[in-house]
């Protein structure tokens, strides 16, 4: 996503952060330069930008721990704000520059402006509450904790804000999803920060001793990474084998009805295409809508083979038969359980926004907007004249019922649904 299509909002959200790094960094950067600056300093700035490639993997908890955060949050214990500041303003450049797959630009500005941020609440918190940054167990305490709190709850969410607003997802819902495994890592952090603190009691150069676990978290990661590549190939070959089982499903109803032969695979293309246009982009709703859309007639195996394959207008009596394929279609969904509302979209399929469709009558807003996708792609893809069932109609005549059958928002007369088909 380039920086002009993300949302006026996030857009205004990464410049704020940016405007107020500036200044933080500026004055961190004159009060570090106006006081002495210690080896420990040195020492503990050096390692925060070596370990950067290097992090802890947590499957369990979906989460990593990164090795660096727990020398910048050392800093912020044992040297104040300003050191703090800067080591996290070198973690934070060097991880945008230096590690593979480097973030666009804005992204880049966002994660740096972000962390400085971040830092300078934390930091200020820790010295609020232990103003003389004593290094004695019982004076730590209550601050670490505010500090490792404070840490989690402002980084957190400012990440969570950025994301939740790119994708149209509410922020709250995305960070308990998304957000909450990671206490653990801020955890860690505060506790390996502490570690480091204890040791530099001893002598300024004694969290040198932490260096050798950057090779043992280097040894875990290659594991974990292994086991997570052969988990990823696993579950796309399952989500492939799920495909195809729909794809089978739905062409047995294009083989049993003979006037809709390949509908299932361009009302497919043609939702897709709708959803891409509609700005959807959770994965779940685009799995809900392609399989919606390829199941969406399924009900027509309970419906007689004469009826389908009738040449000519149905009966009332045909059609109010035709009619039930949709809560049937229901029925034969329900029964397998899908982690998304594909059942409810094949239901209501036929649905029109005044509220003259069927089975439930529903109106403008009340049907789902999965639902909506696919009648727009089913209507337009409606097989030849004479099909009361379908409604088919030629596309003039299917523009002009836009408001009516369709919702006005999601259905435009000028645009195509083929259009979006990559």
């Amino acid at each position: 996503m380039t920086w002009r299509e993300l949302p006026n909002k996030l857009r205004i959200y990464i410049i704020v952060l940016a405007a107020l790094a500036v200044p933080v960094i500026s004055w961190s950067t004159w009060d570090v330069a106006h006081t002495p600056v210690s080896s420990g300093w040195i020492v503990l700035t050096v390692l925060t930008v070596l370990t950067v490639p290097f992090f802890l993997f947590l499957p369990s908890a979906n989460a990593i721990v990164g090795i660096g955060d727990a020398y910048v949050v050392a800093m912020a214990m044992m040297f104040g704000p300003s050191p703090c500041i800067i080591a996290t303003l070198c973690h934070s450049l060097t991880a945008s520059v230096l590690v593979p797959n480097r973030p666009k630009m804005y992204r880049a500005v966002f994660n740096v402006s972000s962390m400085v941020c971040v830092a300078w609440i934390y930091s200020h918190t820790y010295k609020l509450i232990n103003p003389s940054l004593s290094p004695s167990v019982p004076d730590m305490i209550l601050p670490a904790v505010a500090l490792t709190v404070t840490f989690f709850v402002f980084n957190s969410l400012s990440t969570a804000t950025a994301i939740a607003w790119a994708s149209g997802e509410p922020i709250l819902v995305f960070w308990a999803r998304s957000c909450m495994p990671l206490a653990i890592d801020f955890s860690v952090s505060a506790v390996s920060a502490s570690l480091i603190v204890g040791l530099s009691e001893l002598n300024e150069w004694a969290p040198l001793a932490v260096a050798p676990l950057v090779g043992v978290v280097w040894g875990w990661n290659k594991v974990n990474k292994a086991k997570a590549m052969e988990a990823e190939k696993h579950l796309k070959e399952q989500e492939e084998l799920y495909l195809r089982t729909v794809e089978s499903l739905g062409l047995a109803v294009d083989a049993k009805d003979q006037t809709t032969y390949g509908h299932i695979h361009r009302v497919r293309a043609y939702a897709m295409g709708l959803a891409r246009l509609c700005g959807i982009k959770d994965k779940n709703e685009l799995m809900a809508i392609e399989t919606g859309s390829l199941l969406h007639d399924i009900g027509k195996l309970a419906i007689d083979d004469y009826i389908l394959n009738k040449p000519g207008r149905l009966s009332k009596q045909e059609f109010e038969k035709m009619k039930m394929h949709a809560p049937a279609g229901h029925e034969i969904l329900q029964q397998i359980k899908f982690p998304f509302p594909v059942a409810e979209y094949v239901r209501h399929h036929h649905e029109r926004w005044d509220g003259t469709g069927y089975p439930d009558g529903l109106k403008g807003e009340a049907i789902p907007l999965g639902a909506r996708i696919i009648s727009i792609s089913d209507a337009f893809d409606a097989p030849g004249p004479g099909r009361d069932h379908v409604r088919s109609q030629p596309r003039r005549a299917f523009c002009r019922t836009s408001g009516r059958a369709r919702s006005p928002r999601h259905q435009s007369c000028r645009r195509n649904p083929a259009a979006q088909i990559p």
